[in-house]
């Protein structure tokens, strides 16, 4: 079998993107020249921005948090709220329960009885 290079393929393939971007994007972009009404709209959408070359050698990192995205939940809240859903629902949770067990019991019920029947007769 001929060994293949992928990492040497890929490389090449990732260097002549990473190419034609950098000669596109030659010139920065200078964002004071977008409207001013339109900066705060997208400082609002994007939040908690965060740019480092840190991360990864030859990269740069950057994360944002997107204006939909949901408040980080602590633990504490987390427990407090599972909690409380099980303390209010606890009857209609054990129902669904028994429910799904018995359609689980009744699936597997017919395979196990005739695996018996086979091997009875």
């Amino acid at each position: 079998m001929i060994a293949r290079r992928y990492d040497n393929l890929l490389t090449s393939v990732a260097r002549s993107a990473i190419n034609n971007i950098n000669s596109q994007w030659s010139r920065p972009f200078d964002i004071t020249t977008l409207d001013p009404q339109v900066l705060p709209f997208l400082s609002n959408m994007i939040t908690n921005l965060h740019v480092s070359p840190f991360y990864q050698n030859e990269f740069y990192y950057v994360g944002f948090s997107y204006f939909v995205d949901p408040a980080p939940q602590t633990k504490a809240s987390f427990n407090h709220l599972s909690n409380s859903i099980t303390t209010k629902h606890a009857d209609k949770l054990y129902k669904l329960f028994d429910i799904v067990s018995n359609w689980f019991n009744s699936i597997n019920t017919p395979a196990v009885q005739s695996a018996e029947v086979l091997a009875i007769q």
